[in-house]
């Protein structure tokens, strides 16, 4: 029905028709009057044709797209593993191997770990609040 709803003769015989003040409707009996008209024969054949030769053709964009996605995950993986066995840039002999670095890592953590335990464990000491007197006898000084 959109489709026909475009054609200039199809609106001008659907509202011609048109029953209703303030609430226009259209009932089935006219649709059942409104004439439609319909390309030839040939001319649907070619419409059909057309349109499956495009389908065809997003059926083959939509193929390569789904292998480019699966290349493009495959490109990741493959440069996070040389990355991760560090030739993915040549390597400066001046700098420390990873798990050197790492196990650096895990000491300042545990370090940082035994700092807090010891700071919670630690009874807290109650700070004197000033008198609210002594902080106002302060600020008219």
């Amino acid at each position: 029905m959109f489709a026909l709803w475009g054609g200039a003769e199809v609106r001008r015989q659907m509202f011609g028709q048109v029953k209703g003040q303030t609430r226009p409707g259209i009932n089935g009996e006219i649709l059942k009057q409104i004439a439609v008209s319909v390309p030839p024969l040939n001319e649907q054949r070619r419409i059909v044709s057309e349109l499956e030769h495009r389908l065809s053709v997003i059926d083959e964009l939509e193929a390569a797209v789904i292998a480019n996605l699966k290349r493009a995950e495959r490109l990741r993986q493959s440069i996070l593993k040389r990355a991760f066995e560090g030739k993915l840039v040549p390597q400066d002999p001046k700098d420390e191997p990873a798990s050197v670095l790492l196990e650096c890592i895990r000491a300042e953590g545990q370090v940082e770990r035994k700092a807090s335990a010891k700071a919670l464990s630690k009874p807290s000491q109650k700070r004197k609040r000033p008198q609210v007197a002594e902080t106002q006898a302060e600020l008219f000084r």
